[in-house]
């Protein structure tokens, strides 16, 4: 059996995570534009799961559960937050809060985001594996579409990204 995990990257801000410096929080509108969106890509290809990186402990403003999560729990998907707690990512040495320090080149930073990166990315995979219902599609941050994919190539899954950088369309109020 073919194991496909679709990718849908976006920021993490329409999964109910922290959002973007300086942005305003997303509106009622935009979280329900990913919804759909996320309800139409499952029909369309079948999804048996979600996983998403994202951790529990990273839902902001009140939520309790994830809009993927929301998603799965009103279509009959399983669902996974796949991204590690404190306690793991301090074992593998992994910067938990990662900002940008005072006297630190933007490449600096971006070098220690990478390697965090490579950290967390194998982790997602385990548990991608420990759901192995297919196809599946996994969200996480549009930065990682492409390492991410390769990576699932190189443990025999099949990657397939759906959207590199979903983001909602903006509409003009009359």
């Amino acid at each position: 059996m073919e194991k496909v995990v679709y990718l849908l990257g976006t920021t993490h801000e329409y999964q109910g995570g922290k959002h973007r410096l300086n942005a305003p929080p997303p509106t009622k509108e935009e979280f329900d534009q990913f919804k759909k969106y996320v309800v139409q890509q499952c029909v369309s290809l079948s999804i048996q799961a979600i996983g998403e990186e994202l951790r529990k402990e990273n839902l902001v403003n009140g939520r309790l559960k994830s809009t993927l999560l929301e998603v799965c729990n009103g279509n009959n998907i399983k669902h996974k937050y796949c991204d590690p707690d404190d306690e793991w990512q301090k074992k593998a040495g992994i910067e938990p809060f990662l900002y940008q320090r005072k006297q630190e080149s933007p490449a600096e930073f971006d070098s220690r985001d990478f390697e965090n990166d490579k950290k967390r990315e194998p982790y997602w995979l385990l548990k991608i594996q420990e759901l192995n219902l297919f196809p599946m599609l996994f969200v996480c941050g549009a930065l990682h579409i492409d390492s991410f994919s390769y990576l699932l190539k190189g443990d025999g899954f099949t990657p397939k990204v759906i959207n590199n950088c979903w983001a909602p369309v903006k509409t003009t109020k009359k």
